[in-house]
C-alpha cells in the first residue's frame, strides 16, 4: 500500500521477511527497504482493503466508498449498475466485512 509520504507498506509473515527474498526483489526494483516494524491495525486494514480492490478490478471498480460492477459502468449511463458498499470492521483479532448491495444509476452530465 502506497502512503502519502511516498513509502510502501508490505504486510508479510515474519518468516518470509527473514528469508531475505523480499529484500532481494525490492533491491532489483531499486526500492530501498528501510526497516521492519510491527503491523498496526490501521496499516493492516489499509493493505487488506487495497488488496481486495486490486483483486476485484477490473470487474469491480472503486468509486468513493462503493464498488461498482462492470468494466464499462460509466458508458452505460442509462442502465442501473450493481454496486456494493463495503466497510471493514475489525477488532484486535479478526477483520469483519459489512457488505450492502444496491443498484445505482450514474447520472448523465
Amino acid at each position: 500500500m502506497m502512503t502519502s509520504k511516498g513509502s510502501i507498506h508490505i504486510v508479510a509473515p515474519k518468516e518470509l521477511l527473514e528469508t531475505g527474498e523480499v529484500q532481494r526483489k525490492l533491491n532489483e526494483m531499486n526500492i530501498k527497504c528501510s526497516k521492519f516494524m510491527d503491523v498496526t491495525q490501521k496499516v493492516y486494514e489499509a493493505c487488506l482493503k487495497y488488496t481486495i480492490s486490486f483483486k476485484l478490478a477490473p470487474e469491480w471498480n472503486r468509486v468513493g466508498n462503493n464498488l461498482l460492477k462492470g468494466k464499462n459502468f460509466l458508458v452505460s449511463l442509462d442502465l442501473p449498475t450493481n454496486a456494493i458498499s463495503m466497510e471493514m470492521i475489525s477488532n484486535c483479532e479478526k477483520p469483519y466485512f459489512s457488505l450492502l448491495p444496491f443498484c445505482i444509476s450514474v447520472p448523465e452530465f
